[in-house]
């Protein structure tokens, strides 16, 4: 490993600190992956590393750190090492795990996630909601997902970390208008399913073998109104006790591992 950096005034400590904001995230198409596990699934999956930053101290210099630095370099993947205190700063965790990467956004059209189910993220805001709902995605083999306007950001360092490594794998897409994204959803055939309090039909008496989009409404309000009104079935989760409705994520779950079961038939 070259000399340490030391600087705040280095190029990459500055651009590191400017990723921690959505506004430079979109400036400049790349975002943050903290954690040996993340920089792992990131190398693992050919997700455009641009440079890894590593904790100096010894502490942290672990026989697994030092393993996957090997790997990164021979990928031919640039590792600086940064003075301890210098890093601390950088990290968004209490605890860093000695590695920061910084990441390329992969542009995703439709074409990539129209070849199976997806997930349509209405106005969801918690990066934990976020991140778990893509990870259960991708555990549940869904194809993509659909984020519309008011959404969180889901490069942000916490979304990130609560994907585990599936931010790598799920295509996202963006689309502005819930109009848009039904019309496409409707002329791609796709059954949309949309999930409310307000439901009048259970997950298990849907039929779920063909291509689905399941749309995940807002933490407080739900989903929006149009998605509502258009779509083809209004599901709820059945609940026996006096509870007005799931987390977002535990009930983007059990209906993607519904739609599991009902496919491995």
């Amino acid at each position: 490993m070259k000399e340490e950096i030391s600087s705040k005034e280095n190029r990459m400590i500055k651009l590191a600190r400017k990723l921690a904001r959505k506004k430079y995230r979109d400036e400049f198409g790349q975002f943050l992956a903290e954690g040996l596990n993340l920089i792992d699934e990131a190398l693992r999956c050919g997700a455009g590393i641009q440079f890894v930053l590593m904790d100096q101290d010894e502490r942290s210099a672990t026989h697994e750190a030092r393993v996957l630095e090997d790997r990164l370099r021979g990928a031919g993947i640039p590792v600086h090492a940064v003075e301890s205190s210098l890093f601390r700063e950088l990290a968004d965790t209490e605890t860093p795990q000695c590695m920061l990467g910084v990441i390329g956004k992969k542009v995703y059209t439709e074409y990539d996630i129209f070849s199976g189910d997806v997930v349509v993220l209405d106005r969801l805001q918690d990066p934990g909601n976020l991140g778990t709902i893509l990870r259960t995605a991708d555990a549940a083999g869904f194809r993509g997902a659909i984020l519309m306007k008011g959404c969180g950001d889901v490069f942000s360092p916490k979304t990130v970390r609560a994907t585990a490594g599936s931010i790598f794998r799920v295509p996202v897409i963006s689309m502005d208008a819930p109009e848009e994204a039904v019309a496409l959803l409707k002329n791609k055939d796709y059954s949309i399913l949309c999930t409310t309090p307000a439901g009048t039909e259970l997950p298990y008496d849907i039929d779920m073998r063909g291509r689905i989009a399941l749309v995940v409404g807002n933490e407080a309000g739900g989903a929006c109104g149009y998605f509502q009104e258009h779509s083809h079935h209004l599901v709820r989760i059945p609940m026996a006790g006096p509870i007005e409705s799931l987390n977002a994520s535990v009930a983007a779950g059990i209906m993607m591992y519904e739609a599991v079961r009902q496919k491995s038939k």
